[in-house]
């Protein structure tokens, strides 16, 4: 029985269940779900409710309430498993399950914000971009062909894909070894990562250089395989069309600056500290650079400015951490550890 002026189970439970490990991170959220509702009350542009990106936080409270109310039932079959669980489990668990969460509403939100920008309709700076690859030497078309044709398409295309598994195995890594902080730098990180390279994309906005190539009627599906449906999105918005968006269907319409670059080097460093795993993760994301302008339709100034943005962004991630107190800790991480003598 609770004593006098202790909280009940039910109320300690429930305030568990209400409590955030990133409130900062829901917070900025919130603000660009903001920024997406006002900005999409007054455009012609027709795309699904913004909002819908907070309905994850609301998954999250409801898987929470739910556990610790299975905590308080009276199984005794069950309830030992949830004792044990939640002594050595859940806070890595929910801690995991609630960054998750907040990057699945934080891309649904920032996809709806490249579409808005996107609706600006700047004039494409495609011819400039390519006379810079042919200043460079690159033939995109050259090596687009010559991928296909060859076993590197295979590593290349499955390191090219592989953004958003890396970003969940970073996740779910760090939250195991209860490393909010590391968490928070690579939140940060991506976000004003995509935060600026959206930016810069409403303002250059360009298709790639598969665009500006005529192709034959025996290469023209598999451009459209592989690029058509974001070049297409983004000549639609330009023309002032409305169109139809499924976010899982969705395949990005920003080329310059590239994403997947920053998103690279934002990857190179946070595998930092991960022995011979981050390694190896360093190579991988290597090969993701070295597939990002032939399997991407990039030009090699989207990744030069990808690149710059990514380092821009290290820097401000380590800002709003070192304002909130976490910068101290982010730091102390990277440094080697010393031996006891």
């Amino acid at each position: 029985m609770a004593q006098p002026g202790t909280p009940s189970p039910s109320l300690t439970n429930a305030r568990e269940a209400m409590h955030f490990n990133f409130p900062r991170e829901w917070a900025a959220l919130l603000g660009l779900v903001l920024v997406d509702a006002l900005w999409l009350s007054g455009s012609w542009l027709i795309l699904p409710s913004p909002w819908a990106s907070l309905t994850f936080l609301l998954l999250l409270i409801n898987a929470k309430l739910l556990y610790y109310g299975l905590l308080e039932a009276d199984f005794d079959t069950i309830r030992p498993y949830f004792l044990r669980f939640k002594k050595h489990w859940a806070c890595p668990f929910f801690m995991g399950a609630e960054f998750i969460a907040l990057s699945f509403g934080a891309v649904r939100a920032f996809v709806i914000l490249s579409y808005l920008a996107c609706t600006l309709s700047y004039p494409l700076i495609d011819q400039s971009l390519n006379h810079l690859d042919q200043l460079l030497g690159f033939d995109w078309q050259h090596w687009f062909k010559w991928s296909l044709q060859r076993p590197v398409y295979i590593p290349l295309f499955i390191a090219y894909g592989s953004l958003s598994l890396q970003y969940v195995g970073l996740a779910v890594g760090f939250a195991c070894f209860l490393r909010k902080n590391r968490i928070q730098e690579l939140f940060w990180a991506m976000a004003m990562g995509l935060l600026l390279t959206i930016i810069v994309s409403a303002f250059l906005p360009a298709l790639g250089p598969a665009s500006l190539i005529h192709w034959s009627p025996a290469d023209l599906p598999i451009i459209q395989a592989h690029f058509g449906k974001s070049m297409a999105d983004v000549t639609t918005i330009q023309s002032h069309k409305n169109l139809d968006i499924i976010f899982h269907k969705t395949t990005g319409i920003i080329t310059f600056p590239s994403f997947h670059t920053v998103c690279a080097i934002v990857f190179m460093v946070a595998f930092r500290r991960t022995g011979l795993l981050g390694y190896c993760m360093f190579f991988f994301n290597i090969a993701m650079l070295v597939a990002i302008p032939v399997l991407g339709n990039h030009y090699l100034a989207d990744m030069a400015a990808g690149i710059i943005i990514a380092l821009i962004s290290l820097a401000l991630a380590q800002f709003c951490l070192s304002r909130t107190g976490e910068g101290e800790k982010v730091r102390r991480s990277r440094q080697p550890r010393r031996s006891r003598s």
